[in-house]
């Protein structure tokens, strides 16, 4: 049921905007910049983009006039970042007056050839713990990230928030606490112990808003941990059927969490591990990654595999 699902969504298409504020929509639709700024302070987060509002909001944000403010500039290159809209972010980073260290290397790793393992080397450093989590998913580098994961739970992000006009400083401190026991869960999945990943995700599912995308996702991430030690539970997969949503993740969050749980995904029966591995491929070629086409291709073949056994192997 769930793989014609996954075949149909296309999260580069426009979305209702109906579930945004409407004082910030009526506000984008006057052209009253001053109170778009405003509105968007309390629901736009630069470093974080996926959240509540999901894609409506992103793309809202892609709408943005360049030039005019330079809170406007990096939420634009954000989320341009997050849809591979590189002409976009090259219009909109000239004038981020902080932050623009972020988007170029964020840049650099989405768009990092084939044979790069290390965290981009930019001027500005303070970004490099930002950069790890990224940077070693698209790199495989399971340890690495699992060691980035622990010395998160130990780096203090106060004074650069602090520093950030366009990053709400209250979302991002109710997130953290939840992004952190995630992340950890799923450096346990890949390079630790499934019991871990367990216990860290029943202290997620009360951690953060409960709009947040990874307090969502949370429940069928435990439920996959749950089957792989043994459980004869079906996990259900809703965060799939909220991809599809408005108010689902931008493109390179989805991207990024069906790479995260392909290892889970792979022990379900049925078509849905090649559904999975099929829209996080073209995920990845629309947003113009090697790695991340190098990645989703090798899953996609073994899922082709384990479907269709009997057939001739594709070609990568």
């Amino acid at each position: 049921m769930l793989g014609p699902i996954t075949d149909q969504i296309d999260l580069w298409a426009p979305v209702s905007r109906d579930g945004l504020p409407s004082a910030l929509v009526d506000a984008m639709e006057r052209r009253d910049w001053s109170s778009v700024r405003s509105e968007l302070e309390m629901v736009m987060d630069g470093m974080t983009t996926d959240g509540t509002y999901g894609r409506a909001l992103l793309q809202l944000a892609m709408e943005l006039p360049v030039g005019i403010d330079s809170v406007f500039d990096s939420y634009k290159a954000a989320a341009s970042i997050d849809h591979g809209d590189w002409d976009g972010l090259r219009r909109s980073v000239a004038g981020v007056s902080a932050g623009s260290e972020q988007f170029l290397g964020m840049r650099d790793i989405l768009l990092g050839p084939l044979d790069q393992i290390e965290v981009p080397d930019r001027p500005t450093r303070q970004y490099a713990m930002l950069f790890g989590g990224y940077e070693y998913e698209f790199s495989q580098l399971a340890r690495r990230f699992r060691n980035w994961a622990r010395d998160m739970l130990s780096f203090q992000a106060t004074d650069l928030v602090w520093a950030r006009a366009d990053v709400p400083a209250g979302r991002h401190f109710r997130q953290r606490r939840l992004q952190d026991e995630m992340m950890l869960a799923i450096a346990e999945v890949h390079a630790g112990h499934l019991p871990t990943a367990m216990a860290l995700l029943l202290e997620a599912n009360h951690l953060g808003d409960e709009t947040e995308p990874l307090r969502l996702i949370a429940p069928d991430f435990e439920d996959l941990v749950a089957l792989a030690m043994g459980d004869d539970r079906q996990p259900s997969m809703r965060y799939l059927v909220e991809l599809a949503k408005p108010s689902g993740l931008s493109p390179l969050g989805a991207w990024q969490m069906l790479v995260h749980l392909m290892p889970l995904v792979s022990l379900m029966p049925g078509e849905i591990f090649l559904s999975s591995a099929s829209l996080a491929e073209r995920i990845a070629a629309r947003l113009g990654s090697p790695r991340g086409q190098l990645i989703t291709q090798a899953w996609r073949a073994m899922a082709e595999y384990l479907e269709h056994p009997g057939l001739a192997p594709r070609e990568l």
